[in-house]
């Protein structure tokens, strides 16, 4: 398959092959707007809007309930991980052949939410406890509530669909050709654009593990500043690296651009990092750097860039 450089013609694979995969969750608003708090706020400073006193009704850091968010995110990036991401969450395209091993991952994550959700309710009291003594007299107004309705307000699901495909003829057979013709263009162009998005946001998600984001710097600044260079970060990185290697190929489509990207990127997830001094780490960073640039240019010439 050649693809074309019209970034409104990105090739389309035959998604025949694969489905689509969503996980959702549901989970308890632990903030809300305190009343009394935010009635005196805005007294105290003249406002009637815009000022509110938020307050946590409930903790989850270092709670039972901070460990069911973090199933629930470990549990996404992992059905990510089988397949290539669409952006804007509309879910993950998977091989039909890769489905046992998703409904894998889901079944062991949903055996352990109720594991989880059983600590929830014999700690519910402790949790309670906790919040209203760290909301001291703010506390007293708050109507707090049942263990009941917070446990069973975290649940998850997964869904698993057709792919997205181009209209076919049988869902035009009652306009003019003339509109056929457009209509079939038009959903062409649109599965185009999402296979061409995700691809983008596959390649963006390994910039990031060498630029960073505000709160985790990544390699660029680990390999200038770090007294000792955590294996783990490079490992993910060679993680997501195999990862769209095996997008690629499962996908069937010929993406030279991201051959290049790869090929680019694979060598800083292999540096041999026990024999690196001063003078090669500055080697490296400047080298990375010099690679997100160039792998910039080439998403911006594929109208990947956001």
């Amino acid at each position: 398959m050649k693809k074309s450089r019209n970034t409104d013609t990105f090739p389309v694979p035959d998604l025949s092959g694969n489905v689509l995969v969503r996980y959702s969750t549901t989970r308890f608003t632990v903030s809300r707007i305190h009343t009394e708090e935010t009635s005196n706020l805005r007294e105290k400073y003249g406002s009637t809007r815009n000022l509110n006193a938020i307050v946590r009704i409930l903790e989850t850091r270092n709670t039972v309930l901070g460990r069911i968010l973090s199933l629930f995110t470990n549990t996404g990036l992992n059905l990510k991980r089988q397949g290539l991401s669409l952006a804007n969450r509309q879910g993950t395209l998977v091989r039909i052949k890769d489905l046992p091993l998703v409904q894998e991952i889901f079944e062991k994550a949903d055996a352990r939410l109720e594991d989880l959700k059983q600590e929830a309710f014999r700690s519910f009291d402790d949790l309670l406890n906790s919040s209203r003594l760290s909301l001291g007299e703010a506390g007293r107004s708050i109507e707090f509530p049942t263990a009941d309705e917070v446990v069973g307000s975290y649940t998850h699901h997964l869904d698993v669909h057709s792919p997205p495909g181009v209209l076919q003829n049988s869902f035009l057979k009652d306009v003019s050709r003339e509109v056929a013709a457009k209509m079939r263009a038009l959903s062409l162009q649109s599965q185009s654009r999402m296979i061409r998005d995700a691809y983008g946001g596959l390649i963006q998600g390994l910039l990031t593990h060498l630029t960073g984001t505000e709160a985790d710097p990544g390699l660029i600044e680990h390999v200038d500043r770090a007294q000792r260079l955590r294996d783990e970060r490079f490992a993910n990185l060679k993680r997501d690296l195999e990862h769209a290697r095996r997008v690629q190929k499962s996908m069937g489509i010929e993406f030279p651009e991201l051959d290049e990207i790869l090929m680019e990127l694979e060598p800083f997830a292999d540096i041999d990092r026990a024999s690196l001094n001063r003078e090669s780490r500055t080697e490296i960073g400047n080298a990375m750097k010099q690679s997100v640039g160039r792998t910039r240019e080439i998403l911006s010439r594929m109208g990947m860039t956001k």
